[in-house]
C-alpha cells in the first residue's frame, strides 16, 4: 500500500438499544457499536453478525450467498476472514475464491493452496506457495499463481492449473525472469487464458506449456475477453480497443475520447463521460447511445440499467436515478434535497444504498417504489467516513462494515 494511502477500517455503528448479542437482530438505531452487519431491506431487520475485533474491509458474498468475505490486517497484511452469513466463526486465510456456480471454492492458506466442494468440506491440498486466481465458467479447472516468493502478497512466477476435484495439477508457464505475474482469465469457452503480467499480456493453452505474447500498440490495459471469446478487450482512461489474440491488431471502438469507461458485467457494452454526457456503447461497436448528462454513474447487475448520480452545477446537493437503456426511462429515486452517493445497486435490482452526507448515515432505496430507509448512523474521524458494503447474489440484504477512514 502506497505510503500516504487511506486504510478504512470497521469502528462503530449506530444499531438498536438495550444490550446486544452476536447474532441478534434490531431495527432501530440509538447506540454506537463496531462490528459487521447484515441488513434485509424487504424486512428492515438490521442483524450483528461480529462485534469489536479486528479492522474490516470490503465485504464480499459467496455466489450461494452462504459466506461473506472480508479484508482484516493482520501481521503487516490484509488476509481474509471467511463468516458464514448468517453469524458464526470467522476462520482466517489468505486467499478465497469460489466458482461461479459456488460449486467448488479454492483457498490459500500458510500451507499452500487448496480446493473442496465447500469452505467448511474437506479439502484437498493443490500446491505450496500458491494463490487462486480464476475458476473456469463451468467451474471445472482453475489457474492459479505459483511460486511465491515466501510471504503473503509477494509476486507469483509461476502459472499453474488444476481441476476441481484436486487432480490434474500441472505447471503452464513460467514468467520471464524479471516479470511476475498479475492476474488470468479464462476465455469464455474455456480454450484460452489471457495473463497480466506486470509488463506485457500473454496466452496460454491449458492443454499445454507455454505461453505467447500478445504485442498490440495502444497504451491500454487488458479487462475483459469479449463475450464470444474471439477479441480482447483493452481500454485506459479515454479509449476502449478490441484486439484481435492472435495478430495483435486492435481496433479502437473511440473515435472521439471515451472517458473513465466501464464495461457491464455481462461484457457486451461499456459506459463512459463524453463533453458532460453519459454515453453507452456495444463491444462490437455497435449502438452508440446517449443516456444522459450532468451525471455520474454506475452498473446496474442486470446490464440493462445504469444508476445515475446527479449533481448540481454549482456542488453540494445530489440525486440519484436509475436508466432503463431499452426504453430510455429515466426514474429519479431521491429528491435532490441531500448529497447522497451511491454505493451499490441489489442483484435482482430492487434496490440501492447510498450515503448521505447530512447527516452522515447509510440509507435504501427501492428502485420501483417507496421512500428512502435510514439504515444507520455512520462512523467518521479525522479523515471522514470509509463504509464498505456489499448485496447479497441470492436475496435483497446488504453486508455492512461500517467504517472510519485511518491513515496506512
Amino acid at each position: 500500500m502506497a505510503a500516504g494511502s487511506v486504510l478504512c477500517i470497521a469502528v462503530a455503528v449506530m444499531v438498536g438499544g438495550g444490550s446486544l448479542a452476536a447474532g441478534g437482530v434490531e431495527s432501530t438505531i440509538t447506540k454506537s457499536v463496531p462490528g459487521l452487519y447484515t441488513y434485509d431491506a424487504r424486512t428492515g431487520a438490521l442483524k450483528t453478525l461480529e462485534r469489536g475485533g479486528p479492522e474490516r474491509l470490503d465485504p464480499r458474498w459467496s455466489p450461494d450467498g452462504r459466506w461473506l468475505t472480508y479484508g482484516s490486517m493482520r501481521d503487516g497484511f490484509v488476509g481474509v476472514n471467511v463468516i458464514p452469513s448468517t453469524g458464526g466463526k470467522a476462520r482466517n486465510v489468505y486467499t478465497v475464491l469460489w466458482s461461479s456456480d459456488a460449486s467448488h471454492v479454492a483457498y490459500g492458506v500458510r500451507e499452500g493452496l487448496f480446493v473442496a466442494a465447500s469452505f467448511d468440506g474437506d479439502a484437498k491440498f493443490v500446491a505450496a506457495e500458491s494463490d487462486p486466481l480464476n475458476w473456469s465458467l463451468d467451474g471445472e479447472r482453475l489457474v492459479f499463481g505459483s511460486e511465491r516468493e515466501g510471504c503473503v502478497g509477494c509476486a507469483w512466477h509461476g502459472l499453474g492449473v488444476t481441476d476441481a476435484d484436486g487432480s490434474g495439477v500441472r505447471t503452464l508457464w513460467r514468467v520471464p525472469t524479471g516479470d511476475y505475474l498479475e492476474d488470468a482469465f479464462w476465455s469464455p469457452a474455456g480454450l484460452q487464458v489471457a495473463v497480466v503480467t506486470h509488463d506485457s499480456l500473454f496466452l496460454v493453452d491449458p492443454s499445454r506449456r507455454g505461453a505467447n505474447e500478445v504485442d498490440y500498440a495502444p497504451d491500454a490495459y487488458f479487462k475483459r475477453w469479449s463475450p464470444d471469446g474471439k477479441s480482447l478487450l483493452v481500454a485506459n482512461d479515454s479509449a476502449v480497443y478490441t484486439v484481435d489474440p492472435n495478430s495483435g491488431k486492435a481496433r479502437s471502438l473511440c473515435p472521439k475520447r471515451c472517458d473513465a469507461p466501464a464495461f457491464s458485467p455481462d461484457g457486451r457494452r461499456f459506459a463512459f463521460f463524453r463533453s458532460g454526457s453519459v454515453f453507452v456503447e456495444g463491444v462490437d461497436g455497435r449502438g452508440l447511445k446517449k443516456v444522459t448528462e450532468g451525471a455520474g454513474f454506475d452498473w446496474a447487475p442486470d446490464s440493462r440499467h445504469l444508476v445515475l448520480a446527479y449533481w448540481k452545477p454549482t456542488g453540494g446537493n445530489s440525486s440519484l436515478a436509475m436508466a432503463d437503456l431499452a426504453t430510455g426511462r429515466i426514474e429519479r429515486l431521491t429528491d435532490g434535497r441531500h448529497e447522497d452517493e451511491l454505493d451499490g445497486v441489489s442483484a435482482n435490482g430492487s434496490y440501492l444504498a447510498f450515503v448521505r452526507k447530512r447527516p452522515l448515515s447509510l440509507w435504501v432505496v427501492g428502485t420501483t417504489a417507496g421512500r428512502p430507509v435510514q439504515v444507520m448512523s455512520l462512523a467518521t474521524g479525522t479523515l471522514g467516513p470509509c463504509p464498505h458494503v456489499a448485496w447479497s447474489p441470492k436475496a435483497s440484504t446488504l453486508a455492512i462494515s461500517n467504517a472510519a477512514c485511518a491513515p496506512s
